[in-house]
This record gives C-alpha cells, sequence and structure tokens, in this order.
C-alpha cells in the first residue's frame, strides 16, 4: 500500500477531471469556441475559468499574496476576444495538471489534513481544499458538456 494513499486517491479523481476537461476542449468545434449566450456560457471562457481557479487553489499562497504571481493574468469574465486559442488552452491545460499535481503531491496525506488558513470556504482542511478544486472542475465541465451537446456535438466519454 501506499504511503500516502489519500494523496493518490485525490490525484487519480483530479486526474481523471484534467483528462475530461481535455476531450471537452478538443470537442469544441473552432466555430464554438468563444461563442455563447449567455455571454457565461462561452466554452473558452469556462475552460479558462477552471485552469485560472485550479492554478490559484493549487498554492501555498492565499489570494491576495497569489494575485501577482498568478499564471494566468486574464479576466476570465472581460472581453471575449482576450480569452486564449483552444490550442494555448490545451498547453495551459497541461502546466496546471502538473501544478495541481505538484501541490498534491508536496502536501501529502499529513499535509492534506493540515488546517485550511488560506481559503476557509472551501473547508476545514486542505484536502477538503483540494476536493473542492475538483468539485469546481466538474461543476464547470458539466457545463461545457451540456454546452457542447446542446449544439448537437458528440457526448464526451465520461
Amino acid at each position: 500500500m501506499s504511503e500516502n494513499p489519500i494523496t493518490d486517491a485525490v490525484l487519480g479523481q483530479v486526474g481523471r477531471s484534467w483528462q475530461e476537461l481535455r476531450r471537452a476542449v478538443e470537442a469544441t468545434p473552432p466555430d464554438d469556441w468563444i461563442e455563447g449566450s449567455p455571454d457565461y456560457l462561452r466554452p473558452a471562457r469556462l475552460a479558462y475559468h477552471i485552469l485560472f481557479t485550479a492554478d490559484m487553489y493549487a498554492t501555498h499562497m492565499g489570494y491576495e499574496e497569489y494575485r501577482p504571481h498568478r499564471t494566468y493574468k486574464i479576466d476570465w469574465e472581460g472581453p471575449v476576444d482576450a480569452l486564449p486559442a483552444k490550442a494555448v488552452l490545451l498547453q495551459w491545460l497541461a502546466q496546471t495538471e502538473m501544478a495541481v499535481r505538484d501541490w498534491l503531491i508536496s502536501l501529502g496525506d499529513q499535509g492534506l489534513l493540515s488546517p485550511e488558513t488560506q481559503y476557509p470556504w472551501t473547508g476545514a482542511t486542505k484536502l477538503d481544499r483540494a476536493l473542492y478544486l475538483l468539485r469546481h472542475n466538474m461543476w464547470h465541465i458539466g457545463e461545457l458538456n451540456a454546452i457542447l451537446r446542446s449544439r448537437g456535438c458528440a457526448q464526451v466519454e465520461w
């Protein structure tokens, strides 16, 4: 058995969420990437928001400390023409996946069970924060898949 079975379980589930996001982004037709109504429901906006938020939660900094160091500087609610192209977003997805993985591994089980002090709305422990990040990913991946289905695209494998 692993020395960090909790970490391994979280890594596995979060890893699957990145696979699902990657499939949804790849399945989005180029003409649909930045289209959507209401404005919030644009594939590019949702996918970018997932990455921005995951990058934020997968740090050892609180939000105010993180802001000047953040990896992704685009306002996810800003102008649509500022949103990343699919190819760029897929590169950022790989970077974010590794950043989250590195953060989880650096914590290990002991760190995951330590008190959450930076993002208290996520729960009492860093494990709560990791699960919150996973829930956030899945919520928006679900929205993205619903958009794709409503536009007649094939269902992305779960």
